[in-house]
């Protein structure tokens, strides 16, 4: 059966909803060495599909230079598990240029 990881990059976020604690664009950014971790965890421990979902606060916070080195790492170091990627993000830091990045990894 499937199995889902989320990763929260960032607790930050920029709404400032009420209804949510976790507002502070400042947040710290989850750091490589957090994603190798979950690499090598995850390379022995199922052998089923992954689906991998970056949450927060709002991920796109986390900026591309972290993805650009995050997702590389996810999905050629596990793709015997043949990892998919999401995202829930309220698009408000989404570029042109973060846009076509997305869209070149979701369509490789």
């Amino acid at each position: 059966m499937a199995f889902h990881v989320m990763l929260i990059p960032t607790l930050g976020c920029p709404s400032k909803c009420s209804y949510c604690w976790s507002s502070e664009e400042g947040s710290p950014i989850m750091s490589i060495e957090t994603i190798k971790e979950v690499v090598n965890w995850l390379k022995d421990f199922r052998k089923e599909p992954v689906t991998f979902t970056f949450h927060g606060g709002e991920p796109l916070l986390a900026g591309a230079k972290f993805y650009r080195e995050a997702l590389p790492l996810l999905t050629q170091g596990l793709s015997h598990l043949k990892p998919a990627l999401a995202m829930q993000t309220n698009l408000w830091k989404m570029t042109r240029k973060s846009h076509r990045y997305w869209l070149s990894m979701i369509f490789q």
